[in-house]
C-alpha cells in the first residue's frame, strides 16, 4: 500500500501515508482496546471485510491463541451485557464470571453451536437453567446456558452455526456462553477475534485505509 501510495501526489494522500506510517510502526497506535469494544459491541464486519479477515487468518501463524487458530461463529446475535472477569458482589466478594451472557436483539433468538463437535451433555442447574456442553475436540468444551429450549442430544454430532437451541420468547433474553480449554477457563472473546493482535492491527488499518479513499473521493 505505500509503495502504491508513493506514486501519488497531492497534500490529502500525503496525510493517508502518514497516518498509515503511524499505525504500521508507532507502539501508541495498538488497536487492542478498539478490538474488544467492537467485540462487545456486537459491532460485526460486511461480508466483503469478513472475506478480507478471512484471507489475514489464512495467511496467521497455526498456533496463534488458546484455542488452537480455530474462530468462533457468534452463538446468538446481540451485545455482551456481561463480561468475562472477575467481578465485586455486593457483601465485597471477588467471584469470577466464568463466560459472557450476551443480550439476544429478540424473543425466541437462536442459539448456534460457535464450534462443531459432540454435544457432550444437556442439562439444568441453578447456575446455567437449560444447557448444552460440546466437546469441540482437542480439549476445547463450550457451554451454552439460560436457554428455554434445547434442540439437540447428547452423543448427537453438530457442525459450526447449527442450531442448538432457543433463547427464552420474551425480550431482555440472554444467552449465557463459556469455554473451556483442558480444563481450563477462558476468555471467550478470543473466540470472535480468532486471530493475532498484529494480524487485527493490519486489519484496521486497511478499513482505515479504504475508508479514508471513500472519504476523500
Amino acid at each position: 500500500m505505500i509503495v502504491g501510495l508513493s506514486f501519488i501526489s497531492g497534500s490529502k494522500v500525503s496525510r493517508i501515508k502518514e497516518v498509515f506510517t503511524y499505525y504500521l510502526i508507532d507502539e501508541k497506535s495498538d488497536l487492542s482496546h478498539h478490538i474488544s469494544e467492537t467485540v462487545k459491541n456486537g459491532i460485526w464486519m460486511d461480508p466483503f471485510e469478513k472475506g478480507v479477515l478471512k484471507t489475514f487468518l489464512h495467511n496467521a501463524k497455526e498456533d496463534r491463541d488458546s484455542l488452537d487458530g480455530r474462530e468462533f461463529v457468534i452463538p446468538v446475535s446481540g451485545k455482551i451485557q456481561r463480561e468475562f472477569g472477575w467481578e465485586t458482589s455486593p457483601q465485597g466478594d471477588k467471584l469470577l464470571h466464568p463466560g459472557i451472557d450476551i443480550l439476544a436483539e429478540k424473543p425466541g433468538a437462536e442459539v448456534k453451536a460457535a464450534l462443531g463437535g459432540k454435544i457432550k451433555s444437556v442439562g439444568e442447574s441453578r447456575r446455567l437453567g437449560k444447557y448444552v456442553e460440546i466437546d469441540c475436540g482437542q480439549g476445547l468444551i463450550t457451554i451454552y446456558g439460560n436457554c428455554w429450549e434445547i434442540a439437540v442430544k447428547e452423543g448427537q454430532r453438530v457442525e459450526q452455526g447449527e442450531v442448538i437451541a432457543k433463547l427464552a420468547p420474551h425480550s431482555g433474553a440472554y444467552l449465557h456462553f463459556e469455554v473451556r480449554k483442558d480444563g481450563e477457563i477462558i476468555n471467550p472473546v478470543e473466540g470472535f477475534m480468532g486471530v493475532d493482535k498484529e494480524v487485527w492491527h493490519f486489519f484496521f488499518i486497511f478499513l482505515f485505509i479504504s475508508a479514508s479513499f471513500k472519504f476523500y473521493k
